[in-house]
């Protein structure tokens, strides 16, 4: 017969989950995340004017904004992919923990791109932008018209690096 404490499986549970979600939280303070566009300079460029705006017309639209929802899917990344193997006694170095950690942010925001903001407000295209795109048949959403800088987000290479 096979007899498992509950109290003590679940406390161990919870302790994991807590050491995996502390390890998470270091992207963004001792690792940094960086987006490499390799050959692409002109959609580097795009999603710079994109996030940063251009006056008087293109407001800022902080779409790779690492907010409390992003970090949450960081952590749940972590958690999914190490928990089991430090149930069993196996912590895992900082470097993969950052990998699975960086990934989980890309696609929050490729998943932005796909939708306007998502989680994030951005501001809303103006109407006299929105109109050409119109005429133009191009995609509508925000950061989207060709569909070129999304794609290179998507593409784009996930360098982690600790802060020194």
């Amino acid at each position: 017969m096979l007899s498992v404490d509950a109290q003590k499986a679940a406390a161990a549970g919870r302790e994991v989950c807590d050491r995996l979600d502390a390890m998470a939280a270091e992207l963004g303070k001792r690792y940094t995340l960086t987006l490499a566009f390799p050959g692409r300079m002109t959609e580097e460029q795009r999603l710079t004017w994109l996030i940063n705006g251009a006056a008087p017309h293109r407001p800022p639209r902080p779409i790779l904004t690492f907010n409390a929802f992003a970090q949450e899917r960081v952590a749940e990344a972590v958690r999914v992919r190490f928990a089991e193997s430090m149930l069993a006694g196996r912590v895992p170095s900082m470097l993969p923990v950052m990998t699975v950690a960086g990934y989980a942010l890309k696609a929050v925001y490729v998943d932005r791109f796909a939708h306007s903001g998502g989680d994030v407000s951005l501001a809303p295209l103006s109407p006299r932008w929105l109109d050409r795109k119109r005429r133009r048949g191009l995609d509508l959403r925000i950061g989207r018209a060709t569909g070129a800088t999304a794609a290179a987000v998507e593409k784009a290479q996930v360098i982690v690096s600790r802060v020194k």
